[in-house]
């Protein structure tokens, strides 16, 4: 019985030990405030956290640290500070027991209407909450809350930035738990994981007196593997048989994907402590974390070794300019204690090297760009109609010559819907999408749609304006509007636009914000306004006429016309995939497929008649400044048009629509509004190869395994955003730039790309090494000195500028 208390009293003090250290490393370092709400000036306990629970005005940083603390005692806003040892075993026995001393009741409202989140904290007495009551009449009353009693907590948030910072808490905190040998505290059950194995090893009784008792040996292997199947089984009535599909399989198509987390962590002896943790969804070289501690005496010199992944953990180190923990650090970290003097060393390696490398955008050497047939630019361009009782028809053509009614180009103006979220300098708040089916804008009618039917009316609170330019035909006529950049597939888009009579009055479509406002509409005590939708958040058939889905990207912009050619070829196995012939070459018109296709018209004289060449003078077709292929307003849909379409543009009596390849091989399925968006790649009975020289938009770093967030990247000085104008691979280290910044590109642009990244072999070129020594002279007086040696070595021959060798030597002396 004698030992059995003294084996409890023994696992309580390694308890309290551990809990002491995990304390200690987390409240020596200085936290990292939000942007927007300036540094700490504490190294400890930040003022902030002890003064308020709003976690907009805390940030990540400080909510990690907050709920660090929680997990160790009382709640640091009402009064009781750092917890000390008695807060932290009084917190484990009570979390052990279950026993709900709080008794408080936290509640989370979120709102999807106003994109807003309300938490309410207030105690288990305080009924928030009222009973509903019977009215007289068999109404059904619902009491207000009592939000303003002073026992009540009401925190309100946006719900997206509240869900996201949670998220990063939240993973954070499964992070740290993931990796510490310890667990929360202990009290985790030893028979947790999925392969726990004790194996007692005898140890001499020399190494034991360091290590400790062997019999504490073991190894315990926990994680969880994810996989997902999903599959969709499609049928459709319009299904155009081909060599290769002669008919239509119920068999899904599948989609797996699999997670895949595990951690091992074992003990040699009492002492030696090893965690091995790793990550399929973490890119980089952070996916697999490797750390080996031991853990000392109370009345052992050396308290902690922890070799691995390390950071750099110096107490006073932030004063010398360094981060408190300085990632990509593989090394090994002492901290021990020689009577009243504490010591701290740290050696490590910086597994990441820093690189930079500039890209010129000039095209000087010619490539091949394959752009499959389903490949169009889909939701960039939208054509506007003018209204059928004015004369016109429902839906209107684009290309629309010019006659006694014209749409005001200077008036459009297009609207998103971004949900939830602040409003910015020029959004514009309450929109209501209208379909204008009948074609007839009008008051009476728009107003007649809204009372009666309301049958596809897009409603919205936040709307952006959408910065847009004009695609015109020769004559200067309106043929669309180009939003520079494709909308997602779950877009809203509203616009509204002026039509000028020949008598030079006005007609408006829809309303426009700041001249319309006295005609808002009232709906739920909220006035909208009055917008033709343009395009709805989910397809259906009206809308999908505005898009124009004839034009395609030719893989570059400003292209070098004497170097640009294009073929069309037709996917199958054939000598002759960019003619009009059998596999043998027996059969067919022998025609090549861009002259079938419209795309050779005139000779290069711009004389009519067909050159066998494809008519790259037409600029109205190929725009070499943007990049882009604009297939014959009259040609809405290329691979999927009416035959006497083909044998116009062949243009040869000996043309046989019924006889030639597209017979079998058209694709209605990519202009169908029905056909699952995600299954657009499987048809891919044509493709178009674009070959020239232009300023290219991607970009290989030559390297792989970039650390995620590393990366900055400019544009002729203008430093990009990702997402918006740049999309990076971490893994294969490319770059690909989008939107605004490819389409501003020129010959001459210059990009450039700093980066760090971890090299297979090896390590980096920076070497540091850390000393921190702390000397109690009294019960309130320490002294403490911290130095740092920092060493950059060159990697290969030769030096690039900026990158020279280095070694620097930092240190101060402070007392308190």
């Amino acid at each position: 019985m004698i030992d059995h208390q003294s084996s409890i009293d023994s696992l309580f003090r390694r308890l309290a030990l551990a809990s002491l250290l995990l304390f200690t490393l987390c409240f020596s370092l200085p936290a990292v405030a939000d942007s927007d709400s300036g540094e700490l000036i504490l190294p400890g306990l930040d003022p902030l956290i002890g003064a308020t629970r709003d976690a907009r005005l805390l940030g990540v940083e400080r909510l990690i640290l907050r709920e660090r603390i929680l997990m160790q005692g009382p709640d640091p806003v009402d009064g009781a500070g750092l917890p000390d040892y008695d807060a932290r075993m009084r917190h484990f026995f009570i979390t052990r027991s279950g026993v709900d001393l709080e008794r408080m009741v936290t509640v989370v409202e979120p709102s999807s209407k106003y994109g807003l989140e309300s938490e309410f904290r207030y105690p288990k007495y305080h009924f928030l909450f009222q009973p509903q009551q019977t009215l007289p009449g068999g109404f059904i009353y619902y009491p207000p809350r009592n939000v303003d009693a002073g026992e009540v907590d009401l925190f309100i948030d946006d719900i997206n930035v509240a869900f996201m910072r949670r998220l990063a808490v939240v993973n954070v905190l499964n992070r740290h738990e993931s990796l510490n040998a310890y667990g929360m505290g202990g009290s985790a059950r030893v028979d947790d994981g999925l392969i726990n194995l004790t194996i007692p090893i005898k140890i001499p009784r020399t190494l034991e007196k360091i290590i400790g008792r062997g019999e504490k040996t073991s190894i315990r292997i926990s994680g969880r593997e994810h996989i997902s199947i999903s599959g969709e089984s499609r049928r459709s009535n319009r299904f155009v048989q081909s060599e290769r599909r002669q008919n239509q399989s119920w068999f899904p198509t599948l989609d797996m994907e699999q997670q895949l987390q595990i951690n091992l962590s074992g003990q040699i002896g009492e002492r030696i402590m090893l965690e091995v943790d790793h990550n399929s969804q973490v890119i980089g070289p952070d996916a697999t974390k490797i750390r080996l501690t031991f853990e000392g005496g109370e009345d052992d010199v050396i308290r902690s070794i922890e070799t691995g992944d390390v950071g750099l953990t110096l107490p006073g180190s932030q004063l010398l300019g360094y981060s408190s923990n300085k990632s990509g650090l593989f090394g090994i970290k002492t901290e021990g204690q020689v009577g009243p003097a504490e010591f701290t060393i740290v050696a490590s390696k910086q597994k990441a090297e820093s690189a930079s490398k500039s890209f010129n955008s000039k095209g000087g050497s010619v490539s091949e760009h394959v752009i499959e047939a389903y490949r169009y630019l889909n939701n960039r361009f939208f054509r506007l109609d003018l209204p059928q009782g004015m004369g016109h028809d429902v839906p209107d053509i684009p290309g629309r010559a010019v006659g006694d009614d014209e749409i005001d180009q200077n008036s459009v103006q297009v609207f998103k819907f971004i949900g939830a979220g602040l409003q910015q300098i020029g959004d514009i708040r309450n929109i209501v999408a209208i379909p204008d089916r009948s074609g007839i804008w009008n008051p009476v009618v728009v107003q007649a749609a809204i009372d009666e039917s309301q049958a596809g009316l897009q409603y919205g609170e936040l709307w952006r304006p959408v910065p847009f330019e004009m695609l015109l035909d020769q004559d200067a006529n309106l043929v669309a509007i180009d939003l520079k950049y494709e909308t997602e597939i779950t877009g809203l888009l509203a616009v509204t636009y002026d039509i000028i009579h020949s008598d030079g009055s006005r007609t408006r479509i829809g309303d426009k914000p700041g001249e319309d406002d006295d005609e808002r509409l009232s709906h739920e005590d909220e006035l909208y306004y009055k917008m033709k939708l343009l395009k709805p958040q989910n397809p259906e058939a009206f809308t999908w006429q505005y898009v124009l889905r004839n034009i395609y990207p030719l893989g570059g912009s400003n292209i070098d016309p004497s170097t640009f050619d294009l073929r069309i070829e037709i996917n199958r196995f054939t000598d002759f995939p960019h003619q009009d012939l059998s596999a043998d070459g027996t059969e067919g018109s022998g025609l090549d497929w861009f002259r079938i296709f419209g795309l050779d018209e005139e000779d290069q004289q711009s004389n009519d008649g067909s050159d066998s060449i494809v008519d790259k003078h037409r600029t109205l077709i190929f725009d070499y400044q943007r990049g882009l292929l604009k297939f014959p307003l009259d040609f809405p849909e290329p691979f999927n048009a009416p035959p006497d379409k083909y044998t116009d543009y062949a243009d040869l009596p000996d043309f046989d629509f019924e006889h030639s390849l597209l017979a079998e091989n058209l694709i209605p399925q990519i202009y169908d509004w029905e056909t699952n968006q995600n299954l657009l790649s499987t048809f891919t009975q044509f493709r178009l190869i674009a070959s020239h020289a232009a300023a290219s938009s991607s970009f290989n770093l030559g390297v792989s395994n970039i650390e995620e967030g590393s990366e900055s990247v400019t544009l002729d000085g203008r430093t990009l955003n990702r997402g918006t104008d740049y999309e990076i691979d971490y893994i294969f280290g490319e770059v690909t730039l989008k939107g605004d910044a490819a389409a501003s590109m020129s010959p001459d642009s210059q990009i450039g790309v700093n980066y760090q990244y971890a090299p297979f072999l090896g390590g980096g070129n920076s070497s540091l090494l850390g000393f921190n020594l702390s000397y109690a002279m009294g019960q309130n007086s320490r002294m403490s000195t911290t130095w740092l040696y920092e060493s950059n070595q060159v990697v290969g021959h030769k030096a690039k500028l900026g990158e020279e060798p280095s070694r620097t030597l930092v240190g101060n002396v402070t007392a308190q």
